[in-house]
């Protein structure tokens, strides 16, 4: 009997023992807080920090390859980190911990694979159309279908037999994979065949081609295009302006956009305009699906580009509503809009900005040279290209961009004014002098 209190009073002693002086122990992972990866580019990523059955506010530490990384003051329960301090193609792992009591709960492991670099080495071809002869020829826009298939669209003035100016120019230049055919693109309007400069072009995702002259040309059956007046419509009044920019995955989605701040949707041959809030013009409009919600988002710069009437960042909502986004930061010259939602935002125009969350201020792009950017188009992250004045044009391979002017493409004596990239195909458009202007970079 003596032996067996005796036992117990050794056994009861190390119980008090543990209780009072040992560290405390880790809980089972997983039960409170969750932590995952939402998105890498080659330096940085975004994780999804959730919290559930947690009193709130929480003090949170969050672990980067076993090390203490960050430590805040969770108030909501879900959250967004954000991590820039990466390396290109490394593995990074992260864990959540906090404070239960008389115990450290943690998360499980979430491992992040940062992209890679993507090769800047292009090739370059460049190519001129019009005679100076015959008028001022000049290109607006570009789209890649594929690298056998690319289309611009301007006004290309050529002069006839005689040496005399054509009276219509070609409003369309595509390139077949082996040499590029200038096209006349014609509309009825009032029982009569139109000829126009094209301002816009945008491929669908069936590839149907949607053109603007000022005014829509949506695809017909017959594989031609239809203008829509939109004006003798009624859709517009005397105090719009024309709409030069198209955004729209679908015929049954599509915006135009353009001067005054005019925004127009179109949705299964149904019209409507939307009030932008702005008598700028609107020089670009860009969109792309939300990782959050599944929507696309749409965004806008407006701005007169030569002098300075202010700017606004518009963000179409629900295709019926354009709301005004705070633009702390941008320079008052804005023309090109590319982005991936809640994740990273670029601005073109005076300077290339960025920002990771439109509710932040907007900082300047490092490492591009000090001419004026007219367009900006991505693919991802390590995957952007920018164009503008003289020529100049700019990749980023997701950690230092590659200026491409002076060498080995040359300055000219006219402006990039848009940009397109897909695969491994970059093509940039506008004029160089009195001539339309192309340049192709393959890679």
């Amino acid at each position: 009997m003596k032996k067996f209190s005796l036992l117990f009073l050794i056994i009861f002693s190390i119980i008090i023992f543990t209780q009072f002086n040992c560290k405390s122990p880790t809980a089972p992972s997983g039960s409170g807080i969750s932590i995952s990866v939402a998105d890498v580019s080659c330096t940085e990523v975004w994780l999804n920090l959730s919290a559930n059955n947690v009193t709130l506010p929480a003090n949170i530490i969050i672990k980067k390859n076993g090390n203490n990384f960050l430590n805040l003051n969770l108030t909501t329960k879900d959250t967004t980190l954000y991590d820039s301090t990466l390396l290109p193609s490394q593995t990074y792992t992260y864990q959540a911990q906090y404070n239960k009591g008389f115990a450290f709960e943690r998360s499980g492991v979430a491992t992040a694979k940062t992209l890679d670099t993507t090769s800047s080495n292009f090739i370059w071809q460049t190519y001129t159309f019009g005679s100076p002869a015959a008028g001022s020829s000049y290109l607006n826009d570009v789209s890649i279908i594929n690298d056998t298939d690319i289309i611009a669209v301007g006004a290309v003035y050529l002069t006839d037999s005689t040496g005399h100016a054509d009276l219509f120019p070609y409003n369309l230049v595509q390139w077949d994979g082996v040499k590029w055919n200038l096209k006349k693109i014609s509309v009825e309007y009032k029982g009569n065949k139109t000829i126009a400069p094209l301002t816009g072009i945008n491929v669908l995702s069936d590839r149907s081609i949607v053109l603007s002259s000022g005014l829509p040309y949506i695809p017909d059956a017959n594989g031609g295009w239809k203008l829509y007046q939109l004006w003798d419509m009624g859709i517009l009044n005397e105090n719009d302006g024309s709409v030069n920019h198209i955004w729209g995955l679908s015929i049954d989605n599509l915006f135009f956009v353009g001067n005054k701040g005019t925004i127009v949707f179109y949705s299964s041959d149904t019209w409507q305009k939307i009030e932008s809030g702005t008598t700028l013009p609107i020089q670009n409009i860009w969109g792309n699906a939300n990782s959050l919600t599944g929507k696309s988002q749409i965004l806008c710069v407006a701005s007169d580009k030569y002098y300075n009437q202010g700017n606004e960042l518009i963000e179409i909502k629900n295709n019926n509503t354009a709301i005004a986004i705070p633009d702390s930061g941008l320079p008052w010259s804005l023309s090109s809009v590319w982005f991936i939602p809640n994740r990273k935002y670029y601005i073109a125009g005076d300077g290339v900005f960025q920002t990771t969350s439109l509710d932040k201020r907007w900082t300047e792009v490092k490492g591009l040279p000090r001419i004026y950017s007219d367009a900006i188009r991505g693919i991802n992250y390590n995957e952007i290209v920018v164009s503008g004045s003289n020529g100049t044009l700019s990749y980023f391979n997701g950690v230092r961009w590659h200026n491409y002017i002076n060498n080995p493409l040359p300055y000219i004596s006219g402006r990039l004014v848009s940009v397109s990239i897909k695969g491994n195909t970059i093509a940039a458009v506008g004029f160089n002098g009195e001539q339309a202007y192309i340049v192709i970079g393959r890679r």
